[in-house]
């Protein structure tokens, strides 16, 4: 943008050139201003190349430009994070909780009247009714129990699933940060180059050439460059929002991943150790009743 004339502005305004040309100004190129220089720590060398093409395709004298620039990432940050709060909505940990909350009631209920053995149940020091009810109850969860550890099985698949689609909601909410800080830091350069060399230039040439087009013209392209600094401001809140965004996605995950884990210790090791007892139960009522029949 340093190479803007104020005869090519005029043209761009539809007014005719009054002078010739002035000398084109010239411009360090490896000049940034500070703030994206800041910015620029942590991009990769394609990503600075990249910044470096988008600088190129600036046109502050577009107005259209100036609005739609970085318009696409923004409208992907805002399509991210209505997908997290719909994402949030949507999930329910309050049937995965009832449901490891019912098996719990129904195991323990299964040994409520067994004998306490150094602070847990235990079948082997049991009376004879004692173990008897304790079949009876075995018996009548058994049903509940495994119809639960269905659902509970359906619930972890789901937490699974939602973690592996979060994780790509990751990796793209951390793309988007990286892309608003390649365009934010083009677009600073601009800016600055644009503010330190292409205005003063060409308020030079207008206050040469005196007329009003050229004044006007002046300041409807300084216009445009405010407009471009709003619009840089706006992609740099973006960027915290995308930024933010990893975060929240992360802490829904964990969430997921907590259920997961608790379903998975009740499918695993809950249910087969409470159904180990249950055989051990059965096979010491019949190992009594067939020593009744013997004496």
């Amino acid at each position: 943008m340093s190479d803007l004339t104020l005869d090519e502005l005029l043209k761009k305004k539809g007014g005719t050139a009054q002078e010739e040309e002035t000398p084109v100004l010239t411009l360090d190129p490896g000049k940034l201003a500070d703030k994206a220089a800041a910015e620029s720590e942590h991009l990769s060398p394609q990503q600075l190349n990249r910044a470096k093409e988008i600088r190129k395709s600036i046109d502050l004298t577009d107005a259209s430009l100036v609005l739609q620039y970085g318009a696409g990432i923004q409208r992907d940050v805002q399509a991210g994070a209505d997908h997290i709060l719909e994402r949030a909505r949507q999930t329910d940990h309050a049937r995965a909780g009832q449901l490891l909350e019912d098996l719990a009631g129904l195991l323990e209920g299964a040994q409520a009247d067994l004998p306490r053995e150094n602070g847990r149940r235990s079948l082997f020091h049991s009376s004879e009714r004692e173990l008897k009810k304790a079949v009876k109850d075995f018996e009548k969860a058994e049903v509940q129990v495994d119809r639960i550890a269905m659902e509970l099985e359906r619930e972890r698949t789901v937490c699974l699933r939602d973690i592996a689609v979060l994780d790509e909601f990751y990796d793209r909410s951390l793309e988007q940060f990286r892309q608003f800080q390649v365009y934010i830091l083009a677009g600073e350069k601009a800016l600055h180059d644009t503010r330190q060399e292409t205005i003063p230039g060409l308020r030079e040439q207008a206050a040469r050439r005196g007329d009003a087009m050229s004044g006007q013209a002046v300041r409807d392209f300084e216009a445009n460059v405010d407009l471009f600094e709003k619009k840089l401001h706006e992609m740099k809140v973006s960027k915290t929002i995308a930024l933010q965004t990893a975060p929240q996605i992360r802490l829904i995950q964990n969430g997921d991943r907590l259920l997961a884990a608790r379903s998975q210790t009740a499918l695993t090791q809950t249910i087969p150790l409470w159904k180990n007892q249950m055989a051990i139960a059965l096979g010491l009522e019949r190992q009594q009743d067939a020593l009744k029949r013997k004496g």
